[in-house]
């Protein structure tokens, strides 16, 4: 039954996880599908590689400061 509510979660939202630095760790397909990169372009890399240039990073501080 876990494993049924696990993929139900994955294909119904989008997940990324990340590092206390902001690295991706993990993404599901449906976030590859909203983000237009792949896996192995996401993991590894800073999580701004996502965020929407018109979105200042100032923004974010307080996200990555917790």
């Amino acid at each position: 039954m876990l494993k049924q509510y696990k993929e139900a979660i994955e294909k119904s939202n989008i997940i990324s996880k990340t590092d206390t630095k902001g690295i991706i760790t993990f993404v599901n397909d449906e976030f590859c599908k909203i983000s237009g990169y792949s896996k192995e372009e996401l993991l590894g890399k800073n999580h701004n590689i996502v965020r929407h240039p018109d979105v200042p990073s100032e923004n974010f501080k307080f996200l990555w400061d917790t």
